[in-house]
């Protein structure tokens, strides 16, 4: 995949005319399409999932083996704090649950006990994936 390629190979006369009248000379750099990144992402991942090696899936997917890495590495982040969240979230609304039960009194059932647990998830979710795109 090159790095550089002429404006005017790539795109309409028109809009490099257009470009020119906002940015005159020098390197112009177009970011990817987010849907492409979150393909690609995709891809990456599921190439390491079928076990090939970091310097194929860069060449297939034409990124280099850096971000190649990168993409996993941000991928088993993620997992990780999914789990550290669910199991969290998890003991904390059993602990809860089991603080309220009294004598006598029936504990919640698990489909409410479900919602809490959903609920507070998607919250500590949140706020664990805000820290972890500070990054």
């Amino acid at each position: 995949m090159p790095k550089y390629a002429n404006a005017f190979d790539v795109l309409p006369e028109k809009l490099v005319q257009e470009i020119h009248k906002h940015y005159c000379g020098g390197n112009l750099w177009i970011p990817p399409a987010k849907r492409i990144s979150a393909c690609v992402k995709d891809e990456i991942l599921n190439y390491r999932e079928q076990g090939y090696a970091t310097k194929v899936i860069a060449d297939m997917v034409k990124r280099s083996p850096r971000r190649v890495c990168q993409v996993i590495q941000q991928h088993h982040l993620k997992q990780e704090v999914q789990k550290r969240v669910s199991t969290q979230v998890l003991q904390k609304a059993v602990a809860e649950e089991v603080s309220h039960w009294k004598p006598g009194k029936s504990p919640a059932t698990i489909a409410e006990l479900d919602q809490s647990v959903q609920a507070e998830y998607q919250k500590k979710f949140g706020e664990a994936m805000s820290m972890f795109k500070g990054r």
